[in-house]
């Protein structure tokens, strides 16, 4: 670890003489898997970890997120891997923003603040919007098509209280007319709406006759140490397949070291002409400086029907914290299958090493 650190220290101090802001950050993950009542190490596979690198100044910057894994290409060459890559440059005071590249960004507060670097079945298994949509899945990332990301370009204005975002997302837009247009588009909106309110809009048409949209209400001053996130989403990815969804998350703390979180999804997919249930309960507790304790309950289930699923993960974990931007973390994900009584069960331990500088 202390390698890693010094090798990150120096980069950083070399770059800092041409750049105002310079960060680095090294995320690497392990799993050890449990196959059968087997624990079966699966190691670092491919996209378990990244290390992202931060250029900027006041007027401009650069952000490039790396796979440390060396893949193979198509032709037996090897390639680094760019998770994300996107550039961007501010311009009339800062009023408006330029971005290029490949990027994720969410506006709508996602209450993960106590989830530190777990992601998907870990803390959050689904983003605001359709869970496993067609069209409006992860709606609150624009920078999307279908819930991937695509090289995109776009356009922020921002006032007080105010933002709107215009962009062009990659995607083959209309293929059989003679047009053949390669880029859908989308819009998105934010404003402050009275004394700790904020409504978020946004629409997406990725495609000919394919759309989604949005709208999110953020609250924090409704009552003390309160925050919570209601929204709904519609989207149509064909005259006859529509879907939608309905959002709700919440953090509360509980004491000055121990704060719930809770995060609720309801979904209706078209085509398969059923509903889904995703709900999560954390429960987050600062045993001391250096010690995070995170105990994490996750439930969904899907199809209301005769061939329904219930799935039901347990998943504690701990966070210690070596110094200022250095932590490693790991848990055991539990994971049943199965309803009324579970039938299947998995055990996951993952480990994460993270460095910030």
């Amino acid at each position: 670890m202390k390698k890693i650190i010094a090798a990150l220290s120096v980069t950083a101090l070399a770059l800092c003489a041409a750049f105002a802001d310079v960060s680095l950050e090294y995320t690497q993950k392990a799993d050890f898997i449990g196959d059968n009542g087997n624990l079966k190490y699966t190691g670092y596979a491919k996209n378990k970890g990244c290390v992202k690198f931060t250029l900027k100044n006041d007027n401009a910057g650069v952000q490039l997120d790396v796979d440390p894994t060396i893949a193979k290409g198509a032709e037996g060459t090897k390639t680094v891997e760019f998770d994300h890559y996107y550039g961007w440059v501010n311009f009339f005071n800062g009023a408006f923003t330029l971005q290029s590249g490949v990027w994720e960004t969410r506006s709508v507060n996602r209450m993960n603040k106590d989830a530190g670097k777990w992601e998907g079945k870990q803390y959050e298994r689904y983003k605001y919007g359709v869970a496993n949509g067609e069209v409006a899945k992860d709606i609150n990332n624009i920078a999307t098509v279908n819930g991937t990301t695509a090289l995109s370009t776009s356009l922020t204005y921002k006032a007080d209280g105010l933002y709107a975002t215009g962009i062009l997302v990659t995607n083959a837009y209309d293929a059989a007319s003679g047009i053949n247009s390669q880029s859908g588009w989308g819009v998105e909106t934010g404003m402050n709406i009275g004394e700790g309110s904020k409504l978020t809009a946004m629409f997406k048409n990725p495609a000919k006759n394919a759309y989604a949209f949005a709208g999110f209400l953020e609250n924090k001053t409704l009552k003390e140490n309160l925050d919570f996130v209601v929204g709904f989403t519609f989207g149509r990815a064909a005259s006859t397949n529509i879907e939608w969804a309905i959002d709700a998350r919440a953090r509360y703390d509980l004491a000055d070291n121990m704060a719930l979180t809770t995060m609720n999804n309801l979904t209706y997919k078209g085509v398969e002409q059923d509903f889904s249930v995703w709900d999560m309960v954390s429960l987050t507790l600062k045993a001391s400086e250096k010690i995070d304790v995170l105990m994490t309950v996750e439930w969904e289930y899907q199809k209301f029907d005769s061939s329904y699923t219930g799935m039901l993960d347990l998943i504690p974990s701990i966070k210690y914290t070596a110094a200022k931007g250095v932590d490693v973390s790991t848990g055991i994900i539990i994971s049943t299958t199965g309803w009324s009584r579970p039938k299947n069960a998995t055990v996951e331990i993952p480990f994460m090493l993270h460095v910030a500088l």
